[in-house]
């Protein structure tokens, strides 16, 4: 074989012995073990429950939107964990406020699991896009609290009012 060659395969050999090497660093850099997963859900969780008790629903969904914006990277998993946690303690104690559930898919009213995967696609678009987060697979999980709390709040109602 010529010499260019060999050089060409060196070079080759070298990259994907280095890729061997750079992946699993990446990928433990990247996926967060379920310990750094509970604490961040552990901080988050009485932080926004403290936040909510002087806030409403609203109030709440400002705030997570501009921390997440502040404090997390593009692919910070923990801080996003954090984040989606501070949001549920949040809701649970916050002030109701109008409007605040109007156009969530409600998870416990759509059957047709099709018609509910795509009323929830359109309604994540719009919702990462008003808060100015990137329409990615966080910002879904982001706002997986609001749709869970709006839909127990719609659940709720319907059982008050039926008791009256």
């Amino acid at each position: 074989m010529s010499k260019p060659l060999w050089i060409f395969l060196g070079i080759g050999a070298f990259c994907v012995l280095g890729a061997f090497a750079v992946v699993p660093l990446m990928v433990d850099y990247l996926v967060p073990s379920p310990e750094e997963t509970r604490a961040a859900y552990d901080k988050g969780v009485p932080a926004g429950a403290r936040f909510g008790e002087n806030s409403d629903e609203a109030g709440c969904h400002r705030e997570v939107g501009r921390r997440t914006t502040a404090q997390c990277g593009r692919v910070d998993t923990v801080c996003f964990m954090e984040n989606i946690a501070f949001y549920q303690g949040c809701l649970a104690t916050a002030r109701p406020t109008p409007g605040f559930c109007d156009n969530v898919p409600n998870l416990q009213e759509i059957e047709d699991k099709t018609e509910l995967l795509l009323k929830g696609i359109d309604w994540v678009e719009r919702e990462c896009e008003t808060m100015g987060i990137e329409s990615s697979s966080h910002c879904a999980q982001f706002l997986a609290p609001k749709q869970v709390h709006c839909s127990n709040s719609a659940v709720l109602r319907t059982k008050t009012a039926t008791r009256s």
